[in-house]
């Protein structure tokens, strides 16, 4: 009996101890919390016709990460996705997304994406150095050179992370990025294996993606071939709506996916939990800016409401008190839209649907009214046949009752619903001739334009917008309050 107990005493302690020595083997790997601030979509502020400014709540981001980055307990890895601007934001457009790459810069990230909203806003400066450290993994130039960072590794505690970000080519299609030369984004599988990396069983890798599901799919195949393991985040905007859930990983083999948006609302936070055999414990928490206060966010926006308030009271019109007496109220004529833009493009026609318009309350117009009262648009530019500027001018007219349309540099006469006529410059419009044509998005996405078989060649976006024409042509040229305003 003696004997017996001495031999269960003896396993019993080898058992403890083999089980004090697998939980300090599996310790290795601490705790790892990604935070990813970004994704700001412009929603840094706004301000209404009357010129007041609200504040949005991600100015607490930075309050609100440092306090995480001070916990004992877990590594840590900041990696800003990019997607921070967007050309229909006012202050966003106003200040060429400066405001958000200083308040993103102030969250320090171990690396910085960028999305096809930033390379829209981007297009028009030049590559600077800032710019170019930014991740973006599948491009290239005509001879196979980089312009931004392929990727970036990071050795958090025992851990190396890899950061990759992927845009699909499609996205890119029509950006106007022809400023920076030959550039081209390939496909995102293709551009991994170019790289030609050493991953080890023990690597995490990160991904942003701006892809649709097809090309995320062929890249997860890639991964899954791919040792370590591999989490993809597909960055969410209002053209790409979130594919995966914003609230949970999906775990398919050693790949994660899920989604972000909202990266103004809150702020996301990835935990990954490992030992160092079997599969990683991931968990998504977002972590809501409307609960934390952030003395350094409220001092970062003190200054920039300063210079949003500079640049929006800036005037660009008067308009005469003796014309506004008859109203209190006034709206820009819609034929006006397309008289600055054609004026602006030096084009030989512009057609476009009139877009929406606020009323004005004040003679006194200035930046931030432009901003305020209507939405942005992309301007394209093209040449077309005279056969093909009739066909265009024919699918407008059709439904110009229901969608007020505004013509500039030519005459269009019309008789139950047809055209009968059509002069350029006083001239009829030849079918041997080619013109050059301007209008905007928004009327290029009508259904009567999409159904035309020429509708592929109606795009020619080189980075000109609605509110870019309005302000530089108040600005620098006089035109009549008769002409400018449209009174109810």
């Amino acid at each position: 009996m003696t004997d017996r107990k001495a031999v269960i005493r003896i396993i019993s302690l080898l058992l403890f101890m083999a089980f004090l020595a697998g939980s300090a083997h599996a310790e290795v790997f601490r705790p790892l919390q990604i935070l990813l601030p970004g994704n700001l979509a412009g929603n840094l502020a706004t301000f209404d016709r009357n010129l007041k400014i609200t504040p949005d709540l991600c100015w607490r981001i930075t309050g609100q990460l440092d306090s995480f980055r001070k916990l004992k307990d877990k590594d840590c890895l900041v990696i800003a996705p990019g997607n921070d601007s967007s050309i229909y934001s006012p202050v966003n457009y106003l200040f060429r997304g400066e405001l958000e790459r200083e308040l993103i810069g102030r969250c320090r990230p171990d690396a910085w994406g960028i999305s096809p909203a930033d390379l829209d806003m981007f297009a028009g400066s030049g590559l600077s150095q800032e710019i170019r450290q930014r991740v973006w993994t599948n491009h290239e130039t005509i001879d196979r050179q980089t312009l931004f960072t392929p990727f970036t590794t990071h050795k958090v505690g025992n851990q190396r992370i890899w950061y990759f970000n992927f845009i699909s080519p499609e996205y890119c299609r029509h950006l106007p990025l022809s400023n920076w030369g030959n550039f081209a984004a390939d496909g995102p599988q293709r551009s991994l294996r170019r790289l030609n990396l050493n991953f080890t069983d023990n690597d995490i890798t990160v991904s942003t993606v701006h892809l649709d599901r097809n090309e995320i799919e062929l890249l997860l195949a890639e991964f899954k071939q791919t040792p370590g393991w591999h989490l993809v985040i597909q960055v969410a905007s209002p053209d790409h709506p979130a594919i995966f859930s914003t609230s949970i990983p999906e775990q398919q083999g050693n790949t994660w996916l899920m989604s972000i948006e909202n990266g103004h609302t809150h702020l996301p936070q990835v935990n990954i939990f490992r030992r160092n055999n079997g599969y990683p414990r991931l968990t998504l928490r977002r972590l809501a800016f409307s609960k934390v206060r952030s003395q350094s966010g409220d001092e970062l926006f003190r200054i920039a409401d300063n210079k949003i308030r500079q640049s929006i009271v800036k005037p660009l019109h008067v308009v005469k008190p003796s014309f506004q007496a008859s109203t209190a109220s006034f709206r820009f004529a819609g034929k006006m839209h397309a008289r600055l833009i054609r004026q602006t493009c030096s084009s030989d026609v512009t057609f476009l649907r009139v877009p929406p318009t606020q009323h004005l309350v004040d003679n006194v117009i200035c930046t931030g009214h432009i901003l305020s009262t209507m939405e942005n648009d992309r301007i394209h530019s093209f040449r077309l046949s005279g056969k093909e500027l009739f066909d265009l001018a024919s699918a407008l007219v059709k439904n110009s009752d229901t969608h007020p349309t505004a013509v500039a540099g030519c005459e269009v006469t019309w008789f139950a619903g047809r055209i009968t006529s059509l002069n350029v410059a006083g001239q009829p419009c030849r079918s041997d001739r080619h013109y050059l044509i301007s209008t905007t998005e928004l009327t290029l996405q009508d259904t009567a334009i999409r159904n035309l078989a020429l509708s592929e060649k109606l795009r020619g976006y080189e980075g000109e917008t609605l509110w870019k024409v309005w302000m530089n042509t108040l600005k620098s040229h006089y035109i009549a309050d008769e002409q400018l305003i449209e009174q109810p």
